[in-house]
């Protein structure tokens, strides 16, 4: 690491520790070349798993980087990294020449670093058995935890999981799970979903919810979020239509019943209408958790994560809603379509939520042909590239208009459960409140109030 002059330290290699300096140089050589490589090669590496001193300060200057939303090239890194010599710099970058297997390099580095640690582990309990003593249930205990630590490395690092081992895995899972069960856990909150057996939305979710323009996404979401954040949940809210204040308003109608109209009037509200917002505000003041609203119009996607990242490793996220997808910002991908490029904004969001533990939403319009008689479903989903595979869960919301020649929508909503990668697939009947902007079950009770 760079000591205080700004020098880094070279760690020599000694014959017969295992390492692997041409993997560790690769797999920085692929970020150089390629920022959208970074996603893929964290699930796998940290910067405790590069032996070269040198090395780990680069990966660890590129994390840096990342996070305070700075690219890392050459002069950026050069910057960050003043002991280390432009000329070590350029040999990374042209040492590679595809950042294509960066993944591949990566678990080279980590297989690496846990057979070191192995070693080290067993080195420990052949001292303590040599030392005998008191001491030797200690050595027992030291070096069963660094060999557990080595196996969940392996297992991070995309290593396979034996069935005896998977046996142990489980039965530790279970005991977690009951020692856990009193916490809250993150569901679609309302009782209703119950009926389906739906599964609990596990980190690294991906949601997907499709609708005809002005049937309720983002009204869907934001009862969700506020849902969540009474219950102590940590939200980034990225709406790219809406404006922020128009958010906030949207929040205090649902939870005062004064109209938007009249909140906009400002201090000119009746003195009733007062005294609600007062009452809404002092319950939403009570929520425990967090949602953080982000009005983001035209963002491409890598914006959108990186910014949930930096919420996250600032204050943490649980959820991060994306509203809606069509509006991000198309950004071409080298020799990718417009189909392929959506696609890879989809993976990027995907693996941001899978590396960083969040649970994802991501709303999207229908396709014009969506208004046919046919059963819809997330395939009509327009630009969105992959939507359709890469949800675990795809939710329909459905409100027919009132009569043939009606521009008006009717109240009642059908929220159709159109994928689910861990449960069953149905519907439930929903009760839509303009006035309210809000979801509710047919039997006219508020689950989010």
């Amino acid at each position: 690491m760079a000591n205080v002059n700004g020098a880094v330290k070279t760690r020599p290699m000694p014959d017969g520790v295992p390492t692997a300096p041409e993997a560790e140089r690769a797999v920085l050589g692929s970020l150089m070349i390629d920022a959208d490589a970074l996603p893929r090669v964290r699930v796998i590496l940290d910067a405790n798993d590069f032996f070269d001193d040198q090395h780990r300060a680069v990966y660890q200057a590129i994390l840096d980087l990342h996070k305070a939303g700075q690219p890392w090239d050459m002069v950026t890194l050069g910057r960050a990294l003043p002991g280390v010599p432009d000329s070590e710099l350029s040999a990374l970058l042209i040492g590679v020449p595809t950042a294509l297997h960066a993944e591949h390099y990566a678990a080279q580095v980590r297989r690496a670093r846990v057979q070191r640690d192995v070693i080290q582990a067993a080195q420990a309990l052949a001292g303590g058995a040599y030392q005998g003593g008191d001491d030797l249930p200690g050595a027992l205990a030291t070096a069963r935890a660094a060999l557990a630590q080595a196996e969940r490395l392996m297992l991070d690092g995309g290593d396979g999981l034996g069935l005896r081992a998977s046996l142990d895995y489980y039965l530790d899972l279970l005991e977690k799970r009951e020692r856990e069960k009193s916490l809250p856990k993150l569901e679609l909150p309302w009782r209703e979903f119950g009926m389906l057996d739906m599964p609990y939305l596990d980190a690294g979710t991906l949601v997907g919810i499709l609708a005809e323009p002005g049937v309720g996404k983002t009204a869907f979401m934001e009862n969700c979020s506020e849902a969540w954040a009474r219950d102590g949940w940590r939200v980034a809210f990225f709406h790219l239509e809406l404006s922020t204040q128009m958010m906030l308003d949207r929040r205090m109608q649902r939870h005062s019943g004064v109209p938007i109209k009249r909140l906009q009037l400002g201090g000119h509200l009746e003195e009733l209408d007062y005294a609600k917002i007062l009452e809404a505000g002092a319950r939403i003041g009570r929520w425990t958790g967090n949602i953080q609203y982000v009005h983001c119009p035209g963002w491409p996607m890598a914006r959108i994560v990186a910014a949930a990242q930096k919420f996250h490793d600032t204050g943490g996220v649980d959820v991060v809603i994306v509203d809606y997808f069509n509006k991000v910002g198309f950004l071409q991908r080298g020799d990718m379509n417009a189909a392929q490029s959506r696609g890879q904004d989809i993976e990027e969001f995907k693996t941001a939520l899978e590396v960083n533990g969040w649970v994802g939403l991501m709303a999207a319009q229908f396709d014009k042909a969506s208004k046919s008689a046919r059963r819809r479903t997330l395939g009509d989903a327009r630009d969105t590239g992959e939507l359709q595979d890469k949800s675990n869960l795809g939710i329909v919301i459905d409100r027919p208009y009132e009569g043939l020649e009606s521009n008006d929508r009717s109240q009642n909503a059908n929220i159709i459960i159109d994928k689910c990668n861990a449960g069953r697939t149905g519907s439930i009947p929903m009760y839509y409140r303009g006035d309210r902007l809000a979801f509710y079950p047919v039997s006219g009770k508020a689950e989010i109030a």
